[in-house]
């Protein structure tokens, strides 16, 4: 019998969820349910807890410096906004991509993303 469901995450949760994840080689980012077996707690949900930002700037027309000066507007921006942190995909064949690390973003993943329409056509 399969009993697995899906909760709220709950802050009394996070160490718990923490030390299953890092068991099984994963991360936990921003966790907004579980994935409990019984007891045991075997997975999480994160549905937009944390913001995405994404980013097209023109090949020819904005310059490395520029990009970062105006990185540097959007998280103040975001800063005034109570947020304290946000992932920001970059695809390896970006221009963005070498400087991703030497700016303090942390790389975290390889995954391909996704995109699925909930809306019938």
């Amino acid at each position: 019998m399969n009993d697995s469901r899906i909760e709220p995450f709950k802050h009394t949760d996070a160490d718990a969820l923490l030390q299953a994840a890092q068991s099984d080689g994963h991360r936990v980012l921003y966790p907004t349910n579980i994935i409990k077996q019984g007891e045991d707690i075997v997975g999480y949900v994160s549905v937009c807890a944390t913001p995405i930002v994404t980013v097209w700037a023109h090949s020819k027309k904005i310059k490395v410096i520029q990009s970062v000066r105006l990185l540097q507007q959007l998280e103040d921006g975001m800063r005034a906004k109570g947020m304290n942190h946000y992932i920001m995909p970059c695809e390896k064949t970006s221009p963005y991509f070498p400087y991703m690390q030497k700016l303090g973003f942390v790389p975290f993943s390889e995954n391909v993303w996704h995109f699925r329409n909930l809306r019938k056509s």
